[in-house]
């Protein structure tokens, strides 16, 4: 069984003990619709004053910042290998490579991408959507785990194309910094690749 497996298989039992009302409200797809359909209308309502970017980034929030740390040791395994301070470091500079392909992305990508890390940073609709309680911050590897499983399995293109736009961009950007790739073996992407990757 590979690490991913463990993880979603661990992942199963937090899962299950969920409460029947959460899994009987999106089973039929409305809970996410009126998930997203609160989130947009929220989003629309604070336009005039969305909050500003986190300390030294360009798009991303505070709370994606936090969402992108808990995702990426998930998504680029590679950095559970690295000794602590060195994972860190790396997933530092892997965010900061997400935020500038986030920020050099057009508006309709900006809105798009807005309305998806929103729905992830309310509590209770992070709750319902993806079966996550905890903060980012303190979320587990297998708890993000089930949540990306679930999502890429789901019955919603809403949530698979959510799960393949957060994976795409901390794989693309993980395997652009020159350190992962010697690492992985990678020998890294063709001039503009990235680019076009999260465009």
């Amino acid at each position: 069984m590979t690490s991913h497996e463990e993880a979603v298989s661990s992942d199963s039992e937090d899962s299950d003990s969920c409460n029947c009302s959460r899994r009987g409200f999106l089973g039929t797809g409305f809970g996410v619709g009126l998930a997203m359909a609160t989130t947009a209308s929220v989003l629309s309502a604070c336009s005039s004053a969305d909050p500003a970017p986190a300390s030294g980034m360009l798009f991303l929030r505070d709370e994606d910042v936090a969402l992108f740390h808990a995702l990426l040791p998930v998504v680029a395994i590679d950095l559970m290998d690295l000794a602590p301070d060195t994972r860190h470091k790396r997933v530092t500079q892997t965010v900061r490579q997400i935020d500038q392909a986030c920020a050099a992305m057009n508006l309709l990508g900006h809105s798009e991408l807005r309305r998806l890390f929103g729905l992830l940073s309310m509590p209770v609709l992070r709750w319902l959507v993806t079966g996550v309680r905890a903060a980012w911050r303190e979320a587990t590897p297998q708890q993000i785990a089930g949540f990306l499983e679930r999502w890429r399995t789901g019955r919603l293109e809403t949530l698979r194309a959510g799960r393949n736009a957060l994976v795409k961009l901390c794989s693309a950007n993980y395997f652009a910094l020159p350190e992962s790739r010697s690492v992985s073996g990678y020998p890294g992407p063709q001039p503009g690749l990235v680019l076009a990757l999260n465009g």
